[in-house]
């Protein structure tokens, strides 16, 4: 088994070192909007196979791993990739959707959002 590893794929130097995080799941995307008092930045997820939001008092890291402020990062050697493969393939062998699935982490003051995506698209703005 791989050990999970961090890395930033996009730094958001933009931003302030704590932003408001707005969060919404429709269709097959996954909407982050990350704002402070002067930039908005939109991160797109899409298509999507699972998020979840967790506040950073119940947020582990293991072994080595270090979170980056104002980031997004990659998790490589992902256990929850790996049970979310294990749960696909027991519903559908044939499936083949999670094999382009990447596991991105977005630090957010006292939460850390996750989603498992395709990919990951930024465009931020001023307000």
């Amino acid at each position: 088994m791989i050990a999970q590893r961090l890395e930033v794929i996009h730094e958001l130097n933009n931003l302030s070192a704590n932003p408001i995080a707005r969060v919404v799941v429709e269709n097959a995307e996954v909407i982050v909007e990350l704002t402070d008092e002067v930039t908005r930045v939109r991160l797109l997820f899409r298509p999507y196979q699972s998020v979840r939001v967790t506040t950073a008092d119940c947020f582990a890291l293991s072994g080595e791993m270090f979170i980056s402020p104002r980031t997004i990062m990659e998790v490589s050697g992902s256990v929850w990739l790996d049970q979310l493969r294990a749960a696909q393939v027991q519903i559908d062998m044939s499936a083949t959707f999670m094999s382009k699935a990447r596991h991105f982490v977005v630090p957010c003051d006292d939460t850390f959002i996750e989603i498992v995506a395709w990919q990951c698209e930024v465009s931020s703005n001023q307000k």
